[in-house]
């Protein structure tokens, strides 16, 4: 299975603009299409700037 690592841009566009290529991706992961890694890092950015999320 593909693995991949998606930026904190991709998360935040899939909110913004759900249908666009940044959500498509997102859903794919979802679906399990591929393997999402995700850091801590990344995570933790997401907690600073999109608490409510």
């Amino acid at each position: 299975m593909l693995k991949t690592v998606l930026d904190t841009n991709i998360f935040v566009s899939a909110i913004i603009f759900p249908g666009d290529a940044p959500d498509l991706v997102f859903k794919a992961a979802i679906r399990r299409k591929y393997e999402m890694i995700i850091c801590p890092f990344i995570l933790s950015e997401r907690i600073i700037w999109f608490p409510e999320i």
